[in-house]
């Protein structure tokens, strides 16, 4: 979505104004299928200033000003328009000025102007729980702050919000700014919107727009216009962003900082661009004149004005539903809010009946240089019986073809001879929308339903269920681009990739998508990534396994999972969800959870949740790993470079045998800003164990709690180089000895302004001749350790140097 450009200023003077201005206190309901209609209007007769539309499509949240001047955020129930929670307890002094959701639709954060000051409060407020979990208060600088807007970012516990000065990104789960991007211009900057891989922020006001590489505080882009901004959005990885100038909405490419589409059929006689937003592949607009709005939608990927709506109201906010079929928007002063579909309007080049007529259009189209569009008939069966070219129903897509399945499903009729339905060629271009392919089977060839050699696919709403090949259970993606939008597979198998092989070279973009139950006998449960790119976005997988490696993912390429979920899924020698040998990225909420890596043919039982191997390099970032079970690092096995950071958890994962948490074999371990808690090992190394093999840790910033060993180190068992600061170990325990840090001979650990507290047995103990620098830490009493100590804290034998300890407490919360 995307906030307008607004100044809390002059909303102040607005809202004085208002109190000036009648209010329509009813509203009319307009059930049509026109795109210049609405099917839907409701509202209690209040004025509304922000609407925003829940992640998961089910409610709509309003800021809204009633007859009495009493300020409500409103939650309505999305389908039954019905309000269903309202908030208006606010102190006399408190001014609520802009609301948005949590990623997972649970809360809301609101920015609070009190008495006009300049000291806004971030509130967020749990719907169900009210009042208020958190507030955070920001003082903002002596100046006069410019615009004040928020953005929470997308599967992630943190929150933009802008004083015109500067972007600050609040980290809800510590209540401190993680992020200062200072933009060096005018106190202009006040509208936010996130990608919606929440790895680039855009911000404007005034003439300026400003991308932000978030992580890296990098400024990507700066657009400088003379005219005067009044809407702007990113779409979905950031590589775009649509700005309203005047009368003329423009995407800019991020990277060139040019314009590569003004959007058409705009009527140059309105006056200016009120605010826009931007959802997947469509982009609204409203642009307004001094007695009336119009709303424009277009298709960004063709450029094609799609729904047009004028309206004698002047609309003062649009939002666009989740899965991009409606628009809706608002009239503050008739107390209104309305929704229009978003025309879909398609012409069916082709209406095949049966398969002979679907081949027959097939190759038709493909003898054509347009678009070519095939609707099949509604909800009908296709069944072939025969392959028309080698191990394909279908004639090889070489052309650009569009099918419209319109819930049609294309089978295989079981005993039949081997064969899948589609091959696109290079050069080809196929999309399939709301569609099923069931029962394809090429035996030991490529790719049961689907094969791309260099084409490109799209697939929107596509299902695809027991099909069946030797690589590519359901897709052999050999080359070229494949993406998938919301999509399903379930019940495929493959020897490698049991839904999907993805080769060097490949592209393949997930988002939406969800995978269930599918098998690899050997590698890749769900996804076989064998040298290509992978990126994964807010997509599910559950209970695929795979015979040895990697029983979601087998990665051998690039792949960048974010806010996705891996549950269920095993694999029976490593890699419960994930097996790594090259680039592995998972950020942005992303949840591995009650995977398995069981004891195989090798004897291996490796990495529940991720196995990365020694040329593999993984990065868990904001990320939660939790109930996987292995024999060897329950959560992760590690032999390459691992870093953990930005909150990541990991959190009551089990080893039958070392390393609940993580089992360190000759990689390297950088783990920021995490935690790990509550996991088990039957042997050593409830947290942590690492070998004496070139092993070596970097801990900071992070909490070790509640690990438990069966044998020693209760936290960590290090036989290598460790280095601990600004950390915190408690209540780890181990059945033999040393509850938190069991250091062998061959370790050299340095541990500064740290704190180790109930920690069972002696806490922390090195088998070797050396000292061991413990220097500066808490050891939960101030009169220090006790064991080889002399004080009544967590007890270190005779080779940990605890002097200068600290007197006054444990630094950390």
């Amino acid at each position: 979505m995307s906030k307008y450009i607004s100044n809390w200023h002059n909303n102040v003077l607005f809202i004085i104004l208002l109190f000036l201005v009648p209010i329509s206190v009813s509203a009319s309901q307009v059930i049509g299928d026109s795109p210049n209609q609405s099917y839907a209007s409701f509202q209690s007769g209040t004025r509304t200033f922000v609407m925003t539309w829940s992640p998961d499509g089910d409610k709509i949240a309003t800021l809204e000003l009633d007859n009495s001047g009493i300020f409500s955020i409103v939650i309505y129930n999305a389908a039954s328009q019905q309000e269903i929670q309202r908030i208006n307890n606010f102190p006399d002094d408190h001014t609520p000025t802009d609301i948005f959701w949590s990623y997972d639709s649970t809360r809301i954060a609101i920015i609070i102007a009190q008495d006009f000051a300049i000291e806004p409060i971030i509130e967020v407020w749990d719907i169900i729980t009210l009042p208020a979990t958190q507030t955070v208060s920001y003082s903002q600088p002596t100046q006069i702050p410019g615009a004040i807007s928020i953005a929470w970012r997308p599967n992630s516990e943190q929150i933009a919000f802008s004083n015109g000065y500067s972007i600050k990104v609040l980290d809800l789960a510590t209540t401190t700014i993680v992020r200062d991007l200072q933009h060096g211009e005018q106190p202009s900057v006040g509208g936010l919107d996130w990608s919606t891989n929440g790895d680039r922020l855009v911000a404007g006001g005034k003439g300026r727009v400003f991308v932000w590489d978030v992580d890296n505080s990098q400024l990507v882009q700066f657009i400088d216009q003379a005219s005067t901004l009044k809407g702007l959005a990113l779409n979905d990885d950031g590589t775009q962003v649509a700005t309203g100038f005047d009368n003329q909405v423009r995407i800019w490419d991020v990277a060139t900082g040019s314009v590569v589409l003004t959007l058409p059929d705009i009527d140059t006689n309105t006056t200016e661009v009120s605010g826009i937003v931007w959802k997947g592949e469509i982009l609204a607009a409203n642009l307004s004149t001094e007695l009336s709005s119009q709303l424009y939608v277009w298709n960004t990927n063709t450029g094609q004005l799609i729904t047009f709506l004028e309206t004698e109201e002047i609309i003062d906010n649009i939002e666009i539903n989740p899965d991009g079929t409606l628009l809706v928007y608002s009239n503050y002063r008739l107390g209104t809010i309305n929704a229009i579909p978003i025309a879909g309007d398609v012409t069916c080049d082709y209406s095949p009946t049966d398969t002979a007529a679907l081949i027959s259009t097939i190759t038709t189209a493909n003898g054509t240089l347009e678009h070519n569009t095939i609707c099949l008939t509604d909800s009908a069966t296709y069944t072939f019986t025969t392959a028309h070219i080698p191990l394909n129903a279908l004639p090889a897509i070489t052309s650009e073809i569009t099918i419209i399945g319109n819930g049609a499903t294309l089978t295989r009729q079981a005993g039949s001879p081997l064969f899948g339905f589609f091959q696109v060629s290079a050069g080809g271009n196929l999309t399939l929308e709301n569609l099923t392919l069931s029962g394809g089977d090429v035996g030991n060839d490529t790719g049961g339903a689907l094969v791309n050699e260099g084409g490109t696919v799209t697939l929107n709403n596509v299902t695809f269920s027991n099909n069946h090949a030797n690589t590519g259970g359901a897709i052999d993606n050999e080359s070229g681009s494949l993406t998938l939008i919301d999509s399903t597979f379930e019940n495929n198998q493959a020897d490698y990739g049991g839904a999907i092989d993805n080769d060097t070279g490949g592209t393949l973009s997930i988002s939406g998508s969800t995978f269930t139950s599918n098998t690899a006998a050997l590698d890749g449960g769900a996804i076989h990534n064998d040298g290509g790119t992978l990126t994964v976005t807010n997509s599910t997988f559950t209970s695929n396994t795979a015979g040895r490696y990697g029983g979601v993912l087998d990665n051998t390429g690039s792949a960048t999972i974010s806010g996705s979920t891996f549950s269920g899924n095993s694999a029976s020698w490593s890699g419960g969800a994930v097996r790594n040998t090259n680039t592995l990225t998972v950020s942005n909420g992303s949840v591995l959870e009650s995977n398995a890596a069981t004891l195989g043919e090798n004897n291996e039982g490796w990495g529940g949740g991720v196995y990365n191997t020694s040329s593999g390099t993984a990065t868990i970032s904001s990320s939660t790993l939790s109930e996987n079970e292995a024999i060897q690092g329950g959560g992760i096995r590690n032999h390459g470079d691992l870093t953990l950071n930005e909150n990541t958890q990991l959190t009551g994962n089990s080893a039958s045998s070392r390393g609940g948490g993580i089992y360190n074999a000759g990689g390297t371990i950088i783990l920021t800003n995490s935690a790990l808690l509550n996991n088990t090992a039957t042997g050593d190394g409830g947290g942590i164990y690492t070998t004496s093999l070139g092993s070596q840790v970097t801990i900071s910033g992070s909490t070790l709690s509640g690990n438990t060993a069966g044998a020693s180190g209760g936290a960590i068992r290090s036989s290598q180089s460790m280095t601990l600061t600004d950390s915190v170990f408690s209540g780890n325990s181990a059945t033999s000895s040393y509850g938190s840090l069991y250091l062998t001979s061959s370790s050299t650990t340095t541990a500064h302004n740290s704190c180790f507290s109930g920690n069972s047995a002696t806490s922390v103990g090195h088998t070797g001749t050396t000292m061991q620098d413990f220097t500066g830490n808490w050891w939960g009493a101030a009169d220090g350790p006790s064991g080889s100590g002399p004080g009544s804290g967590d007890a270190v034998n005779n080779r940990i140097n605890y002097a200068s300890f600290l007197t006054t407490g444990c630094p950390h919360p």
